[in-house]
């Protein structure tokens, strides 16, 4: 059996792979991620480190891969 996820960030595919493994005893190894198309991405929205972050932080950045889904 295949089931496919498409996912907004990158840290909700990570969470879904955490969720099958760790509650379904599915093989993390058998899990793949990816993103859905040729690009990079890590997504279509901004998520965790690519938000910005509290004082005292580095320079804010902009060069989160957001060029689509992510694939589980």
């Amino acid at each position: 059996m295949k089931l496919i996820g498409k996912f907004d960030t990158r840290r909700e595919a990570e969470m879904t792979v955490e969720r099958l493994v760790q509650q379904f005893d599915i093989d993390r190894a058998k899990v793949v991620v990816a993103p859905d198309g040729a690009a990079n991405s890590a997504g279509i929205e901004e998520a965790g480190s690519d938000n910005a972050a509290g004082a005292p932080s580095p320079e804010p950045r902009d060069d989160a891969e957001l060029n689509g889904k992510v694939v589980v």
